[in-house]
């Protein structure tokens, strides 16, 4: 995930959950839910690795010498590189 996503989800999670912990949501303890619900949420997302915005997920090098090779040498280069 790109770090300009993260900030992204983690901004509008914060907000819209915040918003409706202030605004919407009557019930105290419903309220101690959503608030740790959205710390689970904001930490889960902080916890997945960050990708440089410039890195290819597929190679397209890779994929155009992958094209000239039969189908069966296609699924395990595909399946098996890292």
């Amino acid at each position: 995930m790109r770090l300009k996503t993260k900030i992204l989800a983690i901004s509008m999670v914060t907000f819209s959950l915040t918003i409706s912990i202030f605004f919407v949501i009557q019930v105290y303890y419903v309220k101690w839910v959503v608030f740790f619900s959205m710390l689970a949420i904001d930490a889960y997302i902080l916890s997945v690795k960050t990708r440089k915005s410039q890195q290819e997920i597929f190679p397209l090098n890779k994929i155009k010498n992958l094209k000239n090779k039969s189908s069966h040498e296609n699924d395990k280069k595909i399946y098996n590189s890292n």
